[in-house]
């Protein structure tokens, strides 16, 4: 789905062999041709069963890509509350664009950016920034003077 989101244009036969290899059905015809209803139907099915957070966040870029936007903020919601907040995609994903006026889309990207801003501090107090070695020039200055 990436690749169709991309505008790649291999992206109809990328698919096909995807779904082929996952023995599941191709859904990118239906989103191709913008199919509101087999989108809507094939999403509900798998998302009733399938918690991943990010393939919630592929599944309401197909829905309001076909016009389903109520239905794609309210995945979107959940995969924002499930772990799944890339704040700059949610701010650029032109399938997003429909999207970006209303009062519910704009709540979830405040959630985002909220649940964004708690990992980053919560990171930040465990020490993940020296760990990675991207602390501050200060502290870095500071491991040098203490060698």
């Amino acid at each position: 789905m990436a690749l169709l989101c991309a505008g790649h244009p291999d992206a109809a036969r990328l698919g096909r062999a995807e779904a082929d290899r996952y023995g599941t059905d191709d859904l990118t015809p239906a989103v191709m041709t913008r199919d509101r209803d087999r989108v809507r139907s094939w999403i509900d099915q798998v998302v009733a069963w399938f918690p991943d957070p990010e393939y919630h966040f592929y599944a309401a870029l197909m829905l309001a890509h076909v016009g389903d936007s109520d239905r794609a903020v309210e995945i979107l919601a959940g995969a924002v509350e499930h772990g799944f907040f890339p704040i700059q995609t949610y701010r650029q994903h032109q399938w997003l664009e429909p999207l970006r006026s209303r009062a519910d889309f704009l709540a979830v990207l405040r959630h985002a950016e909220r649940r964004q801003e708690e990992a980053r501090r919560a990171f930040v107090d465990a020490g993940g920034e020296t760990l990675l070695g991207a602390g501050t020039a200060c502290e870095a200055d500071e491991a040098r003077q203490r060698r």
